[in-house]
């Protein structure tokens, strides 16, 4: 065999033997890469998988959660528990229990008009004060056998209340991780107003890195022509928040009920408007006389466009306005769910 051949099989062995090298190395670097987001996925409690947050109203049947909590990917809103006016314990626990099935359920403290004066008194009193309150909150998901908590308090105004706020949330973080086992992740998160103060307030005072969620009320509307909830305004919002900040535990908030355009206190359950239609239903109509409400093609826009924005879900207000599961067709829930499905599998074919 001649040098030259020689030389020739010896750069080939060698090209062989790098090319294998370099192989093991980049499968190597991407196993570590992909256990190290896993780990800091894990540590800062952002979920890999699009979610549906549903409300469930201590006024609403309980098997409506238990509906949504036979679902993958959905938890569900214990609504609601709330402080006492002296901010020191908890009212109203004793009507909520967890849904039953494979999801999580969230216990609600706050709401509108549920507790506002009790938040603030607790947030006046100062650490002390806050310390309690949080851990009246870790107490009562406890030994409610509950997954987590989610506060909406509707809702601090000055910046010594956001900051109040903000102590609140970081308590009940520290209680919260105080009181779970190997086995029971508690989870927080809380619902905010689409109001451009309010994401500053969360920006400023560094409560989105506090919480697994920010539930975004993303309806009423009430200056839009077309509706209190319309898809254009779903997409207005969530271009604004992703120009502005990290959103990648934002949920939108998609409503259960209609308004009439001419006058937004008149409303109606999407499940009044179902029945309305009757045969005549059509899962793109999203107008049924004066009323404006998500239609079930709305709804799986919404979902394809929160995905698509980095937002980590969908919330909805509330499970109980959707129709009875036993309704032929046209659930809220049911298009919603399956859409997520959908996403989700599509994204883990791609992994």
């Amino acid at each position: 065999m001649s040098r030259s051949r020689v030389r020739t099989l010896e750069r080939a062995g060698m090209t062989s033997v790098t090319r294998a090298a370099l192989h093991r190395i980049v499968r190597i670097l991407v196993l570590v890469l992909a256990l190290t987001a896993r780990a800091c996925a894990e540590d800062s409690r952002v979920h890999d998988e699009f979610t549906l947050h549903g409300y469930l109203p201590d006024y609403r049947p309980k098997s409506f959660g238990d509906a949504a909590c036979a679902l993958p990917h959905a938890r569900v809103l214990a609504f609601s528990a709330y402080p006492t006016p002296s901010g020191d314990g908890l009212l109203n626990t004793a009507s909520l229990s967890p849904a039953r099935g494979t999801c999580g359920t969230d216990l609600v403290v706050g709401g509108g008009g549920r507790g506002g004066d009790g938040f603030a008194a607790a947030t006046r009193g100062g650490a002390a004060s806050v310390s309690r309150l949080a851990a009246v909150v870790a107490d009562a998901v406890v030994k409610g056998g509950f997954h987590g908590v989610s506060f909406d308090w509707e809702y601090p105004q000055l910046d010594e209340e956001w900051i109040g706020y903000a102590e609140l949330l970081r308590a009940t973080r520290r209680a919260l991780d105080a009181a779970e086992t190997g086995e029971r992740k508690l989870a927080l998160s809380l619902a905010i107003h689409p109001l451009k103060s309010t994401f500053d307030a969360l920006k400023k005072f560094g409560i989105i890195d506090v919480v697994d969620w920010v539930h975004v009320m993303a309806y009423d509307n009430f200056g839009d022509p077309k509706g209190h909830a319309t898809v254009s305004s779903a997409e207005e919002l969530m271009k604004y928040t992703r120009s502005t900040m990290s959103v990648s535990k934002f949920t939108l908030g998609i409503p259960f009920y209609a308004r009439a355009l001419g006058n937004p206190g008149d409303v109606k359950t999407y499940e009044e408007i179902r029945r309305d239609l009757g045969e005549d239903f059509d899962p793109t109509w999203n107008r049924h006389g004066a009323y404006a409400y998500d239609s079930v093609h709305d709804v799986q826009k919404k979902v394809r466009l929160a995905r698509a924005a980095g937002y980590a879900g969908v919330m909805i207000w509330e499970l109980g306005q959707d129709v009875d599961p036993s309704m032929s067709g046209g659930s809220l829930l049911g298009a919603i769910a399956e859409e997520v499905a959908r996403m989700n599998a599509r994204v883990r074919d791609e992994l």
